[in-house]
């Protein structure tokens, strides 16, 4: 995926210097790839304006940190440093329940809590300096008056589960695995953001189950099934799977569909779609729209067209949504 990026910028970077290709005399130029490979263009043309947002971010988040550690008279690796120092020591409760997360989706290899107790305390510690960091920069943003005019990637929504306004003003898109240990753990964030902007924001669910994921995919086709089937409970089943408290046997067929069967669902229903292979389609192609305008993991969100990637803290959901408000 990154290899594909980095080409597209290098063509569409080409493209823009007047490239050309001659044949038997005849010149051909970007706008002939337009018209002949439509599709490949327009993926083309998202993937180049999906990293050039990032690289102007990363950009502007490089000279306000220098223009503050110049101010605190620091440089700005020690400034970066001092930030980071401020995320707290993980709790021990933290570091546990972290432990089950992974242990729940099978990533711990069979190791004790006092095997991994160590690396789960330092990531913890780094995730903290990261979320630390994100809050610095969205105040620096405020103080040096931080401006943005950047393009929008469309991304489709038709047809996918959705909660809140419908004709709200800001849409938030968001791509996840049910599998995925960072997608849990970002929930109750997207909880609160949903619950404080109630009213102001819409909210589309899209399937982006990754492939080293060995249950993903089953998961997915059962929660695309209960959409179809039982489509007014489908978000207490959505939050269900996404709990930080879910069962192990959730990553099972048998669990997802005892947790439909749970909600009413009609299992003669339910089952005639999981054998569906057009279910499976469907999903697929969500990772294909996904990969199309940048998805590369998960969770991924696009907030009126702008991409945030990761399990991100609350400040930089609210930092977007202000400013689209």
């Amino acid at each position: 995926m990154k290899k594909a990026i980095v080409l597209a910028i290098v063509l569409l970077s080409a493209c823009k210097q007047g490239a050309w290709v001659s044949v038997d005399g005849s010149r051909l130029t970007e706008s002939d790839v337009e018209k002949e490979m439509p599709d490949q263009y327009k993926r083309l043309k998202e993937e180049y304006n999906s990293q050039m947002r990032d690289l102007l971010e990363q950009v502007a988040v490089k000279k306000m940190m220098q223009k503050a550690a110049k101010e605190k008279g620091v440089d700005e690796e020690t400034y970066a440093r001092q930030i980071s120092e401020k995320a707290p020591e993980p709790t021990e409760k933290q570091i546990a329940d972290f432990y089950e997360q992974i242990k729940k989706t099978g990533q711990t290899d069979g190791q004790s809590l006092a095997q991994l107790h160590s690396r789960i305390a330092m990531h913890l510690k780094q995730e903290g300096g990261r979320e630390a960091m994100q809050n610095e920069i969205s105040e620096l943003k405020k103080k040096y008056n931080y401006t943005y005019d950047f393009s929008r990637t469309k991304v489709e929504t038709a047809g996918n589960p959705e909660r809140g306004n419908a004709s709200a003003k800001v849409t938030v898109v968001e791509f996840s695995d049910f599998e995925c240990p960072y997608c849990i753990r970002v929930q109750p964030t997207l909880q609160k953001l949903r619950e404080k902007y109630n009213g102001k924001i819409r909210w589309v669910f899209k399937d982006f189950p990754l492939n080293f994921h060995p249950h993903a995919m089953d998961m997915h086709i059962g929660s695309k099934c209960v959409y179809r089937v039982n489509k007014d409970h489908y978000w207490e089943f959505f939050d269900k799977m996404f709990a930080q408290d879910r069962s192990a046997d959730i990553l099972t067929k048998e669990g997802t569909a005892k947790l439909a069967a749970s909600l009413g669902t009609d299992m003669n229903k339910y089952k005639a779609c999981t054998e569906d292979p057009a279910v499976a389609a469907e999903i697929k192609d969500s990772i294909k729209q996904g990969e199309a305008v940048g998805v590369s993991g998960t969770p991924a969100f696009f907030i009126n067209g702008r991409m945030l990637s990761g399990a991100q803290p609350m400040a930089a959901f609210e930092e977007v949504i202000q400013q689209e408000l």
